[in-house]
C-alpha cells in the first residue's frame, strides 16, 4: 500500500513525542527516587543519583536529536524524489525530441547541396534549390526543423528540481543554442557571396567542415541521448510517458 508524505511527517512527530513522553517519566522517577533516597540514605548519595539520571536523559536527548535529524534527511530526500518524479518525463521528453531534430538536421546537412537553409530564432528552414524552376502551382513550401522546445512547467518547476535534473535541465538549453549557433556559422561560410572567400576556401574546404559539423552534431546527440536513458532508469519514465508530451 502507498503511504502519503504527510503520513512520514505524522510518524516524525509520533517519535517526538514519544521522546519527551520518555524524559518527563525519568525526570518523575528522579524526583521519585530522589526523595526516597533522601530519606533513608542521605543528600550525597541523592547527587550522585541525580548526576547519572540527567547524563542518561541528555544521552537520551543527544540520541533523539540524531534519529531525527536523519529521519528529517531522509524525509526531504523523498520529498524531492517524488517532486523530480512529476517533472522528470517532461524534460527527458524534451531532450528525445531534441536527438530526434538533431538527426533531422544532420540529414539535411548532408544534403546541404539540393537545399537553400536558413535560421528564423529557433527554426532551422529549408527549401529545395529547384522549388523557383517549378510551375506555380508545384512549388514547395518551406519546411523546418525546430528546436523551438520551451515549456512554461519545467520552466516554473526548474528551480525546485535536484542538482542533476535542473544541471540536465539547463543544459539541454545550452545545447540547443550551440547547435544553433554550429550551424549558423556553417552556412555562413557556405552562403557567402565573396567570391575570393569561396575560392580560397574552396570545395574541399566545405566538405571538410560539413564533416566536422555532422560530428560535433552527433556528439552533442549522443550526450544528451546517454542522459535521458539515465534519467528515464533512475525515475521509471516510460516511452509512452516521453512520446505523450512533445508531437512532433
Amino acid at each position: 500500500m502507498k503511504r502519503n508524505i504527510d503520513d512520514f511527517n505524522g510518524m516524525k512527530d509520533f517519535i517526538i513525542s514519544i521522546v519527551t513522553v520518555i524524559a518527563w517519566v525519568l525526570i518523575g522517577v528522579i524526583i521519585a527516587i530522589g526523595y526516597f533516597t533522601m530519606e533513608t540514605k542521605g543528600e550525597s548519595v541523592i547527587i550522585s543519583f541525580v548526576s547519572m539520571i540527567f547524563t542518561m536523559v541528555s544521552s537520551l536527548g543527544i540520541l533523539a536529536t540524531i534519529g531525527v535529524y536523519f529521519w528529517q534527511r531522509n524525509d526531504n530526500e523523498r520529498k524531492q524524489f517524488y517532486f523530480d518524479k512529476k517533472i522528470a518525463p517532461l524534460i527527458i521528453s524534451k531532450a528525445y525530441k531534441i536527438t530526434k531534430r538533431i538527426n533531422k538536421l544532420i540529414r539535411l546537412i548532408n544534403e546541404i547541396d539540393r537545399y537553400i537553409i536558413t535560421i528564423n530564432h529557433r527554426d532551422i528552414e529549408y527549401i529545395s534549390k529547384n522549388n523557383e524552376s517549378l510551375p506555380e502551382g508545384f512549388r514547395e513550401n518551406k519546411k523546418s526543423i525546430s528546436f523551438n522546445l520551451e515549456n512554461d512547467e519545467i520552466n516554473e518547476n526548474k528551480i525546485g528540481l535536484s542538482y542533476e535534473l535542473y544541471h540536465f535541465a539547463t543544459k539541454l538549453d545550452k545545447n540547443i543554442l550551440f547547435i544553433l549557433l554550429l550551424t549558423s556559422s556553417h552556412l555562413n561560410a557556405e552562403y557567402s557571396d565573396d567570391i575570393l572567400s569561396q575560392y580560397l576556401r574552396g570545395e574541399g574546404k566545405n566538405i571538410e567542415e560539413r564533416k566536422l559539423l555532422i560530428k560535433n552534431l552527433k556528439e552533442a546527440r549522443d550526450d544528451i541521448f546517454y542522459k535521458l536513458l539515465e534519467f528515464s532508469d533512475k525515475y521509471n519514465v516510460t516511452e509512452d510517458e516521453i512520446n505523450s508530451t512533445y508531437e512532433e
